[in-house]
């Protein structure tokens, strides 16, 4: 098919928003051309439409990534993907100014590119021109989240809710932004919405434990990251999660054993191992706490916590000098007040008075 009958095709389905149809025809393009990126853009909106956002996030990576191998030089001299996408969008939204699916399309795509100011332009246009089109409020209210206004996040997300109560993405999103603000009651709701709309979704489970823990409820959280594991247990985080409500409720083997497998799931998850040096060294369990301190520093040199433990377990091996050097160099990284006098008493307890 020519540029031109393949693009008359795109705009004619942008126009009438079948975004099904669009995800098809940009399928069936990138097949014959692998390398146009409108092609690849079309994909994108389809699958955001569809709720598929793996291969949204796929094909906006194979879109930007350069190819490997490139060097900087013949990097520069490709043409970046970014004006050819624009062009394409405004074109439609130019001819068809009064044009909702034309708006949305341009706002899609330049929240693609990076230029979040103006994909918010559009998609207030395009709900002035349909106010009845969910999608249209959910994109901007991802937008405005995207660029931390999530006061007004949440009325387009809410909005959203009330067109389409019945897609567990909205509630999803509404909830998070709920609880980024703190708003606990209503995140929690928002979740348990979403859970009775698809009760197989992880990632709602997941979400109420969090909130849950956040209010101090560890035993309905633990309900939620159980599910959350059993859901889709090759989730490092939600073991580690469950793992840490296990540990605040004082069930410590049970704590111990989620951060195990959080680790053998991930194994460069510094925070568990660091997490299990502690519960360890609190055990009297020296060794043990020395060696998993040592692979939360192996993973991550800055975290001031894993510093402090690995001093202490190395002070409780009577390795002074090692132990000193640690724990200064925890000193020196950690930020928090409590914490800092934590390691200064460590220090003064055997004559170190200069940190």
């Amino acid at each position: 098919m020519k540029n031109a009958d393949y693009h008359r095709q795109a705009r004619d389905l942008i126009l009438e928003k079948k975004w099904g149809p669009l995800l098809d025809v940009g399928r069936a393009r990138v097949q014959a051309v692998p390398e146009d990126p409108i092609a690849r853009l079309l994909i994108i909106a389809g699958s955001l439409f569809k709720g598929d956002y793996r291969e949204a996030h796929e094909q906006h990576d194979r879109l930007f990534a350069p190819p490997a191998g490139d060097s900087p030089a013949m990097q520069d001299e490709q043409q970046d993907p970014r004006t050819v996408l624009r062009a394409f969008a405004e074109q439609i939204a130019n001819e068809h100014p009064e044009n909702a699916g034309a708006r949305l399309f341009l706002g899609i795509t330049l929240t693609q590119i990076g230029d979040l100011e103006g994909a918010l332009r559009e998609y207030k246009d395009s709900t002035r021109l349909d106010s009845g089109d969910a999608h249209t409020r959910y994109f901007h209210g991802q937008a405005l989240h995207a660029l931390d206004r999530v006061d007004m996040a949440i009325r387009e997300y809410r909005e959203a809710v009330k067109l389409a109560p019945q897609d567990i993405r909205m509630r999803l999103n509404l909830g998070s932004a709920y609880y980024e603000q703190g708003i606990l009651e209503s995140a929690i709701a928002q979740y348990r919405e979403a859970i009775k709309l698809d009760p197989s979704e992880p990632f709602a489970h997941y979400n109420l434990g969090v909130a849950l823990a956040d209010q101090g409820r560890f035993a309905p959280a633990i309900a939620a990251y159980k599910e959350a594991a059993r859901l889709n247990p090759q989730d490092a985080l939600v073991h580690y999660a469950l793992a840490g409500s296990y540990e605040t409720s004082s069930r410590l083997n049970d704590a111990i054993a989620e951060y195990e497998t959080a680790i053998r799931l991930a194994p460069a998850l510094a925070a568990a191992h660091s997490k299990l040096g502690w519960i360890y060294y609190r055990y009297n369990k020296v060794p043990q706490a020395l060696d998993a301190f040592e692979k939360a520093i192996q993973h991550d040199p800055e975290d001031a916590q894993s510093l402090h433990g690995l001093g202490l377990a190395k002070l409780a091996m009577r390795k002074e000098d090692e132990a000193v050097a640690l724990l200064k160099q925890a000193y020196a990284k950690e930020e928090r007040e409590d914490k800092k006098r934590a390691i200064r008493g460590a220090l003064v307890k055997v004559g170190v008075f200069d940190c």
